[in-house]
């Protein structure tokens, strides 16, 4: 049985800008087994993270396929794909986009309510998450009431809820300062090793990437041969 996760052929992404097309992707093949982590790295505006959102059903492709365990999920209706991201996948992204108005927990728990958890299960598993990311004394706090590396832990706790099989990341410590960030690298690597995550990653920081098992640039839409 084969331990691929995620492929993607042939992927290309255009937008029409005025009476033209913006290429952003141009033709990207990847692939990637369950339970192993990947780094992409490129320069500003190479495509990278249009391509994570892309693998991650966030945004469907001008052309080409996205297969996890070989299901095609660009096949799936709108409220199917919905599903399956909120199941499978989860994301962290630089700015944590945690909702003003709700606690740590509150935050934490949206996937699972979202699912149709119950709502006393769903906080259970959101204190839970929140207490091993030591956040157990800012459970009940605002994300105004929280520094940024804290805040980026409760996106982390968020991410997880539903226990996806795949994390992904979008410059998860581009807002932090050094201390916070190496702190937060560190957790992407606990978390992958505990939970058996496969972990892709996108990410401008050296010391970040030098981490991982694989690393891919990418360049003006295209892989770069290293």
């Amino acid at each position: 049985m084969s331990d691929l996760i995620i492929s993607a052929k042939n992927i290309f992404k255009k937008y029409n800008v005025g009476s033209g097309e913006l290429e952003i992707l141009k033709g990207i093949d990847f692939s990637i087994n369950a339970g192993e982590a990947l780094c992409i790295v490129g320069g500003s505006g190479a495509g990278k993270s249009t391509l994570l959102h892309i693998l991650g059903g966030l945004d469907e492709p001008t052309s080409g396929d996205v297969t996890f365990k070989e299901e095609l999920i660009y096949n799936y209706t709108d409220a199917e794909l919905s599903a399956f991201r909120n199941k499978n996948i989860g994301f962290v992204f630089q700015f944590h986009h945690l909702l003003a108005e709700f606690t740590a927990v509150e935050n934490v728990i949206m996937p699972a309510r979202i699912a149709g958890m119950d709502k006393r299960e769903a906080h259970k598993k959101a204190e839970e998450l929140l207490e091993d990311f030591g956040m157990s004394d800012r459970i009940n706090h605002y994300p105004s009431q929280m520094s940024g590396g804290e805040q980026q832990r409760v996106a982390i706790a968020r991410s997880l809820i539903m226990d996806p099989q795949v994390l992904m990341a979008d410059e998860p410590t581009g807002n932090l300062d050094s201390a916070n960030a190496s702190k937060i690298h560190d957790l992407f690597f606990e978390l992958q090793e505990k939970r058996k995550l496969t972990l892709i990653v996108v990410t401008h920081e050296e010391s970040f990437a030098a981490r991982f098992q694989q690393r891919k640039t990418i360049k003006d839409g295209q892989w770069l041969d290293l």
